[in-house]
């Protein structure tokens, strides 16, 4: 009756390698997991601040700009990107600030526009000119 119990014993067999992109896969959802989690936090900043502002560079000053639209006929959220044009040979720098917006109440007659700040280094960044529309570089 021992006999029938005994078996031999089978060597250990290796568990499965994981794949690298499973890893990786698993490392982006948690990030996205958590980045959804925190919105709120970042919903309720602006909403008691009004604006979330980043300075991207300070020579010249390019911001990338969040904010709330809270007009009487108006309200939304509007959004500021820059974009830079650099002159290396005029020592100039032009910004061009795309402007865009997302409103939820009214209407507006242009939801996008851009302008266009030219700068020149003169012991600092001094503004040359502003323009409406797309730098032309």
């Amino acid at each position: 009756m021992s006999e029938a119990l005994q078996t031999t014993p089978t060597p250990l067999e290796q568990p499965a390698r994981r794949s690298p992109l499973r890893r990786a896969s698993c490392f982006i959802s948690l990030v996205l997991w958590f980045l959804l989690l925190l919105a709120p936090c970042g919903l309720f900043y602006l909403a008691t601040q009004g604006e979330i502002a980043l300075t991207l560079n300070e020579s010249p000053p390019q911001i990338l700009r969040v904010w709330l639209v809270m007009e009487a006929q108006q309200r939304g959220v509007g959004l500021s990107r820059p974009t830079v044009f650099a002159d290396p040979a005029n020592q100039t720098v032009c910004i061009q600030t795309d402007v865009s917006f997302l409103l939820w109440q009214g209407q507006g007659e242009s939801l996008a526009s851009a302008y266009c700040d030219c700068y020149a280094q003169n012991d600092g960044w001094a503004l040359m000119n502003t323009s409406e529309g797309p730098c032309r570089p």
